[in-house]
């Protein structure tokens, strides 16, 4: 199976690399965002490939796969070219358009391809009589609002959904964590302005110091969260507590959140109320490098990850979240 991943992934990438994007009709930033990934494209299906096979081990009656969040469809052509059936779902319009251009232009692509996020997912499942065995999700799952939510609305697609995600943000990476906070810190300053003004139009008569403070203790919180915590403070003028990390925040229109870092006991607590149970595993950093020193170094890094059990969480640049189903 795993010649057969290799063989899959190098011809998706040879189908890739002869698309010339610059021709397609997709947005500047799904163009912007490919031209980046091309240079490290083996990368990006190694981690197909590690994520596919810490999931699945094909079964016949197991063969409908969701790519969640799909992007730009990579996972989906690398996953039909496999064998199996795919649906591609992603809320950017723009991203759909483009999965959908790379598919007419090299005659491979998911089998369904959904606009929105979870609940258009799920109805979608419902209307067209589908159950998906399956669900890979790369880069996704930090910014879900309402992961309890997202869980729990999988699992009335399949109770026996078997899901695989990957994050960036690796709690047990310092170095990672503290690049990530720098981020949401600038990407706080603009959120908060943005509550800031939300508050202002919602309450009439708030003083300086209300204002500002309510701002400040609803970070974290999107639109109609946010009302309801105005409500509660009109009527018996208390002030909610501070969100439980001093630097997650999202954007409150959205609920996108900035990279969100969780720890890990946390993904498992809202897995098992969802009644899925999380395992957990390390990535790897990509050793195809300009310089041979630099390929080694990481090559030894990632040895390093593989045989130091618990401690490789320490430096891996990724973890891998495995949901099964809890039975019992």
């Amino acid at each position: 199976m795993k010649n057969e991943m290799k063989e899959a992934a190098e011809t998706c990438i040879a189908k890739i690399l002869k698309i010339d994007f610059n021709q397609l009709d997709i947005s500047y930033y799904n163009r912007e965002y490919i031209q980046r990934i091309i240079p490290h494209i083996r990368y990006y299906f190694k981690i197909y490939i590690q994520a596919f096979s810490l999931l699945c081990s094909f079964r016949p009656e197991k063969n409908l796969i969701v790519d969640f969040g799909g992007g730009h469809g990579f996972l989906s052509l690398f996953l039909k070219s496999l064998g199996y059936r795919v649906i591609y779902c992603d809320a950017n319009p723009w991203s759909v358009k483009t999965v959908s251009a790379i598919k007419e232009e090299i005659g491979l692509g998911p089998d369904y391809i959904v606009t929105g996020s979870v609940s258009e997912l799920k109805q979608f499942c419902l209307d067209n009589h589908l159950k998906p065995d399956y669900l890979i999700a790369t880069d996704l799952i930090e910014h879900i609002y309402d992961l309890q939510d997202f869980f729990l609305q999988l699992k009335q697609i399949n109770p026996d959904f078997e899901m695989m995600f990957t994050t960036g943000s690796n709690p047990q990476n310092f170095y990672k964590c503290r690049k990530l906070r720098q981020y949401m810190t600038i990407e706080e300053n603009y959120y908060f302005d943005i509550r800031r003004s939300f508050i202002m139009s919602k309450v009439l008569h708030l003083t300086e110091t209300e204002t500002t403070t309510l701002a400040q203790l609803t970070r974290g919180k999107i639109e109609p969260d946010i009302l309801k915590i105005l409500d509660s403070y009109k009527k018996n003028g208390q002030f909610p507590p501070p969100p439980d990390d001093p630097f997650n925040t999202c954007d409150p229109e959205t609920g996108n959140w900035t990279e969100r870092i969780l720890p890990l006991a946390t993904y498992s607590q809202f897995a098992s109320k969802a009644g899925f149970q999380a395992t957990f595993a390390r990535g790897f950093y990509n050793e195809e490098r300009n310089r041979k020193v630099v390929s080694y170094i990481f090559r030894m890094i990632n040895f390093y990850i593989r045989k130091s059990g618990k401690f490789g969480f320490v430096v891996a640049p990724y973890i891998l979240i495995r949901l099964l189903p809890k039975h019992g």
